[in-house]
């Protein structure tokens, strides 16, 4: 299984847009409703990673998987920065920025970026 870190996450993010805009969506929804157990899920989470996941409290859950299901639906870059490890993760930072247009008769316009970026002491 693939491991919760950068390179991981980079993985899993191009394994998700090689799939079809319903099959994405659908996947973003599984990330909005359930983030924890979307990522054991997609990644090997180790007893530190799930031991940090756990003391994050789930309105900020809520929050993050829904950050990350617009990034997904938008088929957006975003960066994963070092990886979550228990209490030695002293602040969880994400960046999210970008817009969506939307224009009768004509695709949609999504531009939209993320950093996310695990910061130890």
């Amino acid at each position: 299984m693939t491991e919760l870190n950068p390179e991981g996450m980079a993985q899993v993010k191009d394994e998700l847009y090689m799939l079809n805009d319903a099959e994405l969506i659908e996947e973003a929804q599984q990330v909005c409703e359930d983030l924890k157990g979307w990522l054991a899920q997609k990644f090997s989470v180790s007893a530190d990673q799930q031991e940090y996941l756990d003391g994050v409290p789930d309105r900020v859950l809520f929050i993050w998987g829904a950050q990350l299901a617009g990034l997904l639906a938008a088929r957006a870059q975003f960066e994963f920065i070092g990886s979550p490890r228990s209490f030695r993760t002293k602040q969880t930072d994400i960046k999210c920025e970008g817009r969506v247009r939307h224009i009768p008769d004509d695709s949609p316009f999504m531009d939209m970026a993320a950093t996310v970026e695990f910061i130890q002491p």
